[in-house]
């Protein structure tokens, strides 16, 4: 059972991932998955892939945008 101090940690950790861009939060639980599966070059490949989608997107370029302008991102899911 958890403590209540590592409860907290937990409840911590999830709301730093919901803060992150949620194509790239989905592509590395689908990665993480694919290790599990395939070990690291069956991931690798997919990986790579999804790499080069996910730098085309408005939430990779809102991504740059905020750490240029030292702010929070503010991800939509495109």
């Amino acid at each position: 059972m958890a403590t209540g101090q590592q409860l907290e940690r937990a409840l911590e950790i999830a709301r730093t991932i919901a803060a992150q861009a949620p194509l790239a939060v989905r592509a590395s639980l689908a990665s993480s998955r694919r290790y599990a599966e395939r070990g690291p070059l069956g991931m690798k490949e997919d990986m790579d892939a999804a790499q080069r989608k996910l730098a085309l997107t408005e939430d990779a370029a809102e991504g740059v945008r905020s750490f240029v302008e030292r702010r929070k991102g503010r991800f939509r899911g495109r």
